[in-house]
């Protein structure tokens, strides 16, 4: 049985299918070629239920859980002819071997049919469920009864295919094709008065429903009223102690819109006369009873939709909660809360992350929210989270002080939002570790949603221990340099009664880590001269077997920050005696794998703009990560994630040549530092 939310099959390393409009795709033929593929499926924003029995396990609550899902690939013309089909035979995944080409894919959950009258798209428009596909509550929300059916769910999409000799991952999110019912009601009537409720009833509903989603259910025959609540003495439900009847799910009812005004049930009802056909509602049942002793048996309904005045349509994979205020024998104050369960929901897919520090940006969806907050849970100490990113993060650096917080709450909404989870390094522990984020509508305690965080360990070998994925930016996809060659040398100046110090401060910030950068200040004026020769790329960086010494020594002797510099005061100061070529060092060697670490800031501020300049600073002695010396290469040995079978450079420089030494399978060779080769960071126990 599959019980998690997200099940992530592949790693998402080669993405070779684009999800798309189908007018994107129509007239893409098939080709010949073969196109594996391995299909997963997440529940697109399933509520997240925490149940006596499993309190924080994702996926315990019985509405998520799958015993079966299928997978259809059909081609995406008017035959619609069924190009490929899987079952996943108790996997958590898929495998199909179709050709290449443009498929309309469907994912079908929890459902058994006679899957061999399947030879085209159009016979999935023909399957219709009874009502023995519809789930039973139990006593808990989120429970089902034992002999419950479990929850249909259902998506399509258009994808394309590539020929490929590796399984390409598609994953989708499936929605419930049921809608799920909440109610809760209570008396506040003029004194002297009683309600005693009864019975309670949905009504209206329909008992068969199409697999695939329509612009109405297609079913004709409503099924008889289904009970919810019944005691033959009754009850008298108050605002503290309300009468919540257990969950009910009924398949859609679109019955339509009417004209709007008014704001009340009574009022609602009036205007059925307007719709096509009959909607569904709740009936609540009981005996009125008066001050003068007098007592009648009354009835109120109380219409389904999304709103209390006008509409009364119940849509598949969507959450109504109506409560019910009982005010009068005719009349009631019902409260509707309306939503599409994927209305707030995490859109991307689990990545495990790596060993070393990490900001990992997760995309989520939000709509029809107010606002929505996402949070670790109180006993993590390696996750933080942040809504955007500092000036210095983008750069690339993690800084401990602007790590985030364990909480954050926006009010932003769209489809693609991004969110960043600010992960430490996993060093100590031997094995993989995750944590669950929480995301939902700020203050609704009541339905979450999850997104598990996985981080791999360092993979240790004796007293040196790996990064385990290699990552290279769009701007460098096949690796990096290992450093540069500098002939640039000029100078940045200003004057005044305020800028001078400050700018006299960057300066000398500067000065404390390279030689290349002398600040010259007499009060009201200030020159910062960066002499890039002084740069010598290779100066401490011979050892055969110190890495991080030698690291430690080209993050200073390669440039560092100062290219940084020089663009900060580019922006702002006017320069003088310019030479030489400027070029950026941002993506070199040594610099990829100190970054890997944690940095903390160190500043200078401006008391006239209120300005605070920030370098992103490490001592030695706190590197953790660092390229590895030609001599600890070799002791990589990572069985899981195996080096490529490419060249890597290592941190030695050669002694009296602007070359240095990389690695290819057990080799040592020597090459332009110049030229670029791939990289694998490392650190010591």
């Amino acid at each position: 049985m599959v019980t998690i939310n997200r099940i992530i099959l592949f790693s998402l390393t080669i993405l070779m299918f684009a999800s798309c409009r189908n007018d994107e795709f129509e007239n893409e033929p098939v080709k010949a070629g073969d196109a594996k593929v391995r299909v997963s499926f997440y529940i697109r924003n399933p509520e997240r239920i925490e149940t006596k029995t499993a309190p924080s396990q994702p996926g315990s609550d019985d509405e998520n859980e799958v015993d079966n899902f299928h997978v259809f690939l059909f081609e995406n013309n008017e035959s619609g002819k069924l190009a490929a089909h899987g079952g996943n035979d108790g996997k958590d995944f898929v495998e199909m071997n179709p050709s290449s080409g443009t498929y309309k894919i469907c994912i079908i959950t929890n459902f058994s049919y006679n899957w061999n009258l399947i030879s085209q798209y159009s016979d999935l428009k023909q399957i219709v469920l009874g009502k023995d596909y519809l789930p039973v509550s139990g006593d808990e929300e989120g429970e089902l009864t034992e002999n419950s059916p479990k929850v249909v769910m259902y998506k399509e999409d258009i994808i394309k295919l590539e020929a490929s000799e590796i399984a390409q991952p598609i994953e989708l999110g499936v929605e419930r094709i049921v809608a799920k019912l909440k109610f809760e009601i209570y008396n506040s009537l003029p004194e002297g008065q009683t309600y005693e409720i009864k019975k309670v009833s949905v009504c209206n509903t329909f008992d068969k429903s199409a697999l695939l989603p329509t612009e109405r259910n297609k079913a004709t025959e409503p099924q008889e009223e289904i009970i919810i609540f019944q005691e033959v003495n009754g009850i008298q439900p108050s605002e503290g102690q309300r009468l919540i009847p257990k969950i009910q799910y009924i398949y859609d009812n679109l019955a339509g819109e009417v004209s709007k005004g008014g704001s009340d049930q009574k009022n609602k009802g009036e205007k059925t006369f307007q719709l096509e056909r009959k909607p569904a509602y709740l009936s609540i049942e009981g005996t009125y009873s008066y001050p003068n002793g007098d007592r009648k048996a009354v009835k109120q309904k109380v219409y389904l939709g999304s709103d209390n005045h006008s509409d009364f349509n119940v849509g598949r994979n969507e959450f109504h909660k109506y409560t019910i205020k009982i005010t009068k024998e005719d009349e009631n104050d019902t409260r509707v809360e309306s939503r599409l369960l994927s209305d707030l929901s995490f859109t991307s897919a689990t990545e495990k992350q790596d060993a070393h520090f990490v900001i990992y940006p997760i995309k989520i969806k939000a709509r029809n929210v107010s606002n929505w907050t996402v949070s670790v849970p109180d006993d993590c100490d390696w996750l933080w989270l942040k809504t955007d990113l500092s000036e210095h993060q983008q750069l690339g650096y993690w800084i401990e002080s602007e790590a985030g917080t364990k909480s954050i709450s926006s009010s932003e909404t769209g489809e693609d939002i991004t969110i960043y989870a600010c992960l430490y390094e996993n060093a100590q522990q031997a094995q993989e570790r995750d944590i669950w984020l929480t995301l939902q509508e700020t203050g609704n305690d009541e339905e979450k949603v999850q997104f598990q965080v996985k981080q791999l360990p360092v993979n240790w070998n004796g007293s040196i221990g790996n990064e385990r994925l290699e990552e290279y930016g769009a701007d460098s996809p096949n690796g990096y340099q290992w450093g540069f060659d500098w002939n640039r040398k000029i100078t940045y100046y200003t004057w005044g009664l305020f800028n001078p110090t400050f700018y006299a401060f960057v300066g000398w910030l500067y000065e404390d880590e390279y030689d290349a950068v002398k600040t010259v200040y007499w009060v009201v004026y200030t020159d910062i001269t960066i002499d890039y020769s002084k740069i010598t790329g290779t100066k401490g960086a011979e050892s055969q077997s110190d890495g991080l010494a030698n690291t430690w020594n080209l993050y200073n002797n390669s440039g560092g920050t100062v290219s940084d510099l020089e663009a900060y005061l580019r922006s702002r100061l006017k320069s003088k005696d310019e030479s030489g070529t400027w070029n950026s060092v941002k993506d070199y060697a040594a610099r990829i794998c100190l970054l890997k670490n944690k940095f903390y800031l160190k500043g200078a501020y401006d008391p006239e703009s209120g300005e605070t300049y920030f370098v992103p600073t490490i001592d030695q002695k706190d590197i953790k990560w660092y390229l590895p010396a030609i001599g600890e290469i070799d002791d990589i040995n990572d069985s899981d994630y195996p080096m490529a079978d490419d060249s890597y450079w290592s941190s030695t420089a050669v002694v009296n040549k602007n070359h240095s030494y990389f690695y290819r399978q057990g080799r040592t060779h020597e090459d332009s530092r110049e030229k670029v080769y791939k990289v694998r960071a490392v650190r010591q126990r």
